[in-house]
């Protein structure tokens, strides 16, 4: 396979060289440039009973492409228990309350960073672990520090009943 490759490419090479050297020839004085070329241009003989057909490797999935798959179907699936899916709507409606804020309102970002220290982590489309990122920003706040964020915003607490999820 590799033979018949290489000696496609020559072929080619063959070829651009030759329509070339009419286009140079049609313009300007003959080169010995293009000479010194054709004579590094070396074909490549097929042995008998090689195969000519190009085959290609078999698929590979992406393995972050294929975990985020497994996390997205797996949290679908924990979603058809019901007191799941209401602790779990609860909790992301708080977080994308706070999210909104922060990117919306230069105020409730610096009333973020005073209540918490920092700015919040918001999810965007682009990046697969975004929303990953964004939840463990909020996850690793302390108690306290979330009742002070929701205080400060004007924002519904977090309760344990939300949060433990």
């Amino acid at each position: 396979m590799k033979e018949f490759v290489m000696e496609k490419m020559a072929e080619l090479k063959k070829k651009i060289i030759g329509e070339l050297e009419n286009v140079e020839h049609d313009q300007s004085p003959e080169d010995s440039d293009s000479d010194e070329e054709e004579e590094n241009i070396t074909s490549v003989e097929f042995l008998p009973g090689e195969s000519t057909s190009v085959v290609l490797p078999p698929h590979q999935r992406c393995a972050a492409h294929t975990l985020n798959l497994v996390a997205s179907k797996d949290s679908e699936a924990a979603l058809q228990d019901g007191a799941f899916r209401t602790a779990s709507r609860s909790l992301f409606a708080k977080a994308q309350a706070v999210w909104n804020k922060q990117s919306r309102v230069v105020s409730a970002a610096e009333s973020i960073q005073e209540a918490t220290g920092r700015q919040m982590i918001i999810p965007n489309q682009t990046r697969w672990n975004s929303t990953y990122d964004a939840v463990q920003c909020l996850q690793d706040l302390t108690a306290e520090q979330l009742t002070k964020l929701a205080d400060a915003l004007g924002l519904p607490r977090f309760t344990p009943e939300t949060s433990s999820s």
